[in-house]
């Protein structure tokens, strides 16, 4: 049998073939795109990765800076910092800034055990460690910047902008010392013509530690140093990071004490040691008030606002200014005061120092050595800074007129004075010393300059006498008297406008006092000091006084009550442990203009700052008047004056 077959032909099999490659090549196009999208998205999660880690290290070493360049400011005007032009590297910028990276341990943050235990199969989570030093990210740091431990700063652009730079009144100094380490000191200040001042007024920078308001303008000095960092340039041929650089300025302020109250110390605030309240007296505070801790034992005192160090208990924060509610949340404060058209910001009024990250407050308080001259004294010319620590620090060595008690005897159940020995400073700027001793004393007459010391000379500014009240012995200083003394003498008086009056507890030419009549704090047993003749302090003293003691101080009376003719008083400044209203038994009203400043080495031992006391030590709570306003000019900033630092780093 014979089959025929009849096939019949299609193009159906390559429109089939021609469908299959075309999905192929489309889905092999999505897979691609996908491919391209996701390496690109890792990319970019790999750069913010990146970038977000080296920000956080950044953050961490300008953290550092600000705790590291004050504790080394400091270590440059200590004997052995350095002579002439060159610090140790211990002071360097250079070792600064490497000091801040270890710190933050910004190179690589497996540090300790955790280092110890990793092994080449486990991978490091934080992307920015990195085995170069991230020293060189720091513009200016150069390689012999490196081994010599010098540093060069870059001059900012001309679009970064800076403060008004410090002068030097010193020829010795020049901005090139500060290129090489921070150097804080007395001869560097701004010229007004041709008068030299430590301080000018200056805007309180933008953070929120309230000893200001941001912007407002108060006294300082504001030394600075900026630099430029890139952390990403270090690894950049291999991360393809581009630039991160970016410009910061360190800020360190010197603040006179300056607000109604300043105590670096823990106070108690609202409320006298007897228990009775501000609120009853007429106690009037305008401004805001500083402490290192403070207690609110009672309300019903208005004050601007707290800054603290160490925070504070306010049980009625409707005393602060700005605040309407008895407690109110800084969060809540902040969020009602929010300006985003401006950078002068209104921060909550109750503040820390640490609130703000980049910002480090430190009062500069040497206790019981700022009322001292001799004792724990160092300084053999060889710091780095042309000011030595002590000098700075210690109110008692910035005097240029001291008057010790160099003798002493028993009389009448108390201790009375027969020898004094004054030093003073002459038109040269040269010092020379008188003694004054009693007339039987062996020394009287042997050379010039020991003289006997007539008891009953009224015309004579200090004289032994009695304290009525505690019946404890005591000098009397008659301020209105001692200028035509000092003339007389050939001293210059206008230059001897800071008095220091102590004791000498060193024998020293046949002269010695017994330290029982001079301890800290001072008691009944003590010798005392009773200052007179300063009702008008603007005769001799316009251009301000300033008085440091380490003996209880009686005022006789009124002191510093006389004006100028504008109405403002001459800037003057009493330093002592104790301070007594009156020198009789009768115990009469005060009345107090001007600023109280404290300082104490305990800090966990609180104090009132507003407990004024009699002659008898009664603490005044009634005729009681007070009213306290913070310093807003440059002339009433006394010669002698507590000082704090203000370290802040800010981007520019």
């Amino acid at each position: 049998m014979q089959r025929s077959h009849q096939y019949q032909t299609s193009q159906n099999g390559y429109a089939v073939m021609l469908s299959v490659v075309s999905m192929g090549v489309l889905i092999m196009g999505v897979m691609f795109m996908n491919y391209k999208f996701t390496n690109t998205m890792n990319d970019v999660s790999k750069e913010t990765h990146l970038r977000l880690d080296y920000s956080d290290k950044e953050d961490a070493f300008l953290r550092a800076l600000v705790h590291i360049v004050p504790e080394r400011a400091q270590k440059a005007m200590m004997d052995g910092s350095g002579a002439g032009n060159s610090p140790v590297t211990d002071i360097s910028w250079a070792s600064i800034f490497e000091s801040a990276i270890q710190q933050a341990n910004a190179e690589s943050s497996l540090t300790g055990i955790v280092a110890s235990i990793k092994n080449d199969s486990q991978i490091i989570g934080n992307s920015g460690d990195t085995d170069n030093s991230f020293l060189t990210s720091i513009h200016g740091l150069t390689n012999a910047g490196l081994n010599n431990g010098k540093y060069v700063f870059v001059e900012p652009s001309s679009k970064v902008d800076t403060p008004q730079p410090v002068s030097y009144s010193n020829a010795a100094l020049s901005p090139g010392h500060d290129l090489e380490a921070p150097v804080i000191c007395l001869s560097k200040g701004y010229f007004d013509g041709n008068s030299f001042n430590q301080y000018t007024l200056t805007p309180y920078p933008n953070i929120q530690f309230g000893y200001s308001k941001p912007g407002e303008l108060i006294l300082a000095k504001h030394n600075w140093w900026a630099f430029a960092v890139d952390f990403a340039s270090v690894d950049s041929d291999n991360t393809k990071l581009g630039s991160t650089t970016k410009h910061y300025m360190i800020s360190l302020y010197e603040i006179p004490s300056q607000l109604p109250i300043s105590a670096d110390a823990f106070m108690k605030m609202g409320q006298h040691d007897n228990n009775s309240n501000w609120g009853e007296n007429n106690i009037n505070i305008e401004g805001r008030i500083f402490a290192s801790e403070v207690r609110q034992a009672a309300a019903g005192t208005q004050v601007d606002g707290i800054a603290t160090r160490r925070g504070g208990e306010i049980s009625d924060m409707s005393d602060i200014t700005g605040i309407d509610l008895a407690q109110m949340s800084r969060e809540d404060f902040n969020n009602k005061n929010a300006n985003i058209y401006s950078n002068e910001e209104n921060f909550f009024p109750i503040s820390r120092s640490s609130d703000s990250g980049k910002v480090n407050f430190i009062p500069i308080n040497r206790g019981i050595d700022f009322f001292k001259y001799h004792g724990n004294y160092n300084n053999n010319g060889t710091s780095f800074s042309p000011t030595a620590w002590d000098d700075y620090s210690r109110g008692a060595r910035q005097c240029s007129l001291t008057i010790e008690i160099v003798s002493t005897y028993p009389h009448q159940g108390s201790t009375s004075v027969d020898g004094i020995c004054i030093t003073a400073t002459q038109l040269g700027g040269s010092q020379r010393s008188l003694y004054y001793l009693r007339p039987t004393h062996p020394l009287v007459g042997s050379q010039a300059h020991y003289r006997a010391w007539n008891f009953n000379d009224e015309s004579f500014p200090i004289q032994p006498r009695t304290v009525s009240a505690t019946k404890q012995g005591a000098i009397a200083l008659d301020l209105s008297k001692l200028p035509t003394f000092l003339a007389a003498e050939s001293f210059a008086p206008e230059l001897n406008n800071t008095i220091h009056v102590t004791h000498r507890a060193s024998d020293d030419n046949n002269f010695y006092v017994s330290e029982e009549n001079f301890k800290f704090p001072p008691d009944d047993n003590d010798v005392a000091l009773i200052i007179e003749g300063a009702d008008d302090m603007t005769q001799h003293y316009s251009h301000g006084f300033a008085l440091v003691s380490n003996l209880r101080t009686f005022f006789d009376s009124n002191l510093n009550f006389t004006s100028h003719a504008d109405g403002t008083y001459p800037a003057v400044a009493i330093f002592s442990p104790e301070q007594r209203y009156g020198a009789e038994d009768v115990d009469v009203g005060i009345e107090l203009r001007g600023r109280v400043s404290m300082i104490s080495s305990d800090a966990d031992k609180e104090i009132a700052p507003l407990d004024l006391k009699s002659a008898s030590g009664e603490i005044f709570t009634s005729e009681l008047e007070i009213d306290l306003k913070p310093m807003k000019r440059l002339d009433d900033l006394p010669p002698i004056h507590f000082i704090n630092w203000l370290v802040v780093v800010s981007e520019i």
